[in-house]
């Protein structure tokens, strides 16, 4: 559950400038995203286009702090997958906050088997994830946009799951 002042709320199509907005500024203040190719992966998957079509195709949550726009996080029901969970204000509970709410949506839609790619530097989105019960299942270079980076692949059997 989220503690105020914070707000978890869906998020709709006039939220796509500030998600574009906060993934950017996200990227460029995580030293694990410093990789000077970043600004190619942000102009085409996070442009305002993109994040629109996230936004209409995904169920996607946004956390507010106030109007500011503190986290995101996305899941697909036909794929099963968690994607594009940034969370600019850490230890707040936030980034948990989306992934349960995220986790709930999947598996009140039946899914049972939800994947989540990591980036290899992100030992705090990893650790986030193992207690939600993910376990690392390998990597796989095709989901990265840079094929020098190899993302973790997460798994969680939410069959299985008690959360």
């Amino acid at each position: 559950m989220i503690k105020p002042p914070y707000i978890l709320r869906e998020l709709n199509l006039d939220d796509a400038v500030l998600v574009a907005q906060h993934v950017r500024e996200v990227c460029e203040t995580s030293p694990h995203l410093d990789d000077p190719r970043n600004d190619w992966w942000l102009t085409n998957e996070y442009s305002v286009e993109a994040v629109e079509h996230k936004i209409y195709h995904y169920y996607s949550v946004g956390a507010f702090e106030d109007s500011v726009l503190v986290g995101t996080g996305f899941a697909s029901v036909e794929s099963g997958l968690l994607s594009g969970i940034y969370v600019s204000v850490q230890g707040k509970g936030i980034g948990s906050a989306i992934i349960a709410e995220l986790l709930s949506h999947l598996q009140a839609h039946s899914v049972t088997r939800i994947e989540a790619s990591v980036h290899p530097k992100s030992a705090s989105m990893r650790h986030l994830l193992a207690r939600y019960g993910f376990i690392i299942e390998g990597t796989d270079p095709d989901r990265s946009y840079f094929h020098d980076v190899n993302f973790e692949i997460l798994v969680l059997d939410a069959s299985k799951s008690s959360r």
